[in-house]
Parts: structure tokens; sequence; C-alpha cells
């Protein structure tokens, strides 16, 4: 059974953007119990030398390229990019909690896999059409690292001859 991660996400802030004051909307299915089930991970990918910051309760911390931020995502927290010029690009991703036991976590994925699937049903049985969320982790289930479509044109034709 991973531990490694059950969620992800992106997040771009263009410059002389703030994100304002949220929750996680699932706090409070999430804190049943006292104790959180997940902590959330800010790996920014770019991010100018100065001008982004995260607040999270009262904690305020300056983000750094390559330098991961993990917490409590259902406290109150907000993200901030002042520079005037550069955007701000961060891999968002879940973890479980560390105090949960292999056997809670097991429990948990069961739980989230089954409210996916239903999820998935409901959308397929309202006849929603075109790109939704499942359908795009479908897709993205069968592109393999080597094919061009996942890196563009661009690295298609940078490639020696003779391995397209």
């Amino acid at each position: 059974m991973s531990r490694a991660h059950f969620g992800y996400d992106a997040a771009v802030r263009d410059p002389h953007r703030h994100a304002i004051e949220q929750a996680s909307r699932q706090r409070h299915r999430e804190l049943i119990s006292a104790q959180a089930k997940k902590l959330r991970c800010h790996l920014p990918l770019l991010c100018p030398a100065e001008g982004c910051r995260i607040r999270v309760g009262d904690e305020v911390v300056q983000m750094r390229r390559d330098k991961a931020i993990i917490f409590d995502d259902s406290f109150n927290h907000e993200a901030w990019n002042d520079h005037p010029e550069e955007a701000r690009i961060a891999l968002i991703f879940d973890v479980w909690h560390p105090d949960l036991s292999t056997r809670e976590v097991k429990f948990l994925s069961f739980l989230q896999t089954a409210a996916m699937k239903r999820a998935k049903a409901v959308c397929a049985a309202a006849g929603v059409e075109g790109d939704t969320f499942y359908s795009v982790i479908d897709q993205g289930r069968r592109v393999r690292p080597e094919d061009a479509r996942v890196w563009g044109a661009a690295a298609a034709a940078a490639a020696p001859a003779g391995d397209s």
C-alpha cells in the first residue's frame, strides 16, 4: 500500500495575483476526528526570487523554487505572487498524514476510490459529454512518457534522427 500520495494538482499564480483565503472544501468531512487525514504539499517549480509567499494559519512563509512547503490545508491559507512580471507555477499534491496506520490508509483509499467511481457513474448517467475530470484521467493513463504529445511538437522536432 503506497503512502506516497492520493491527489495532485497544479497552480499557476500570475504576476500581481493573490489567492484569497481558503480552507479545504472537505475540511468538515475530513476532520471527523481531531486528526487530519492528509497533508498538502506545494512544490514551486517556477517561482520569482522575491514576492511569493503563503500563509497557513498565522504563519507566513516565503516560497522558493524547488523548496516544498507541507501543511495541513484544513487551516485557512492563502498565497500571493507580488512579482510584477513573473508567474509562480507549483505542483500541489497530498500525502497521507504520517500518524495514520496502514489499515486506516487502506480504508480511506477504498472510500476515496469508491467516491470517485460513484461520481464518474453519475457523470455518465447524466450524459455529460466532452472533457470531464474523469475522461482526462482516462486519457492520461494511455499516454506514455516517450509519446511526443506529452512534450509537444518542439520536443519531437528536437529529437535526434531515428528517435521518432
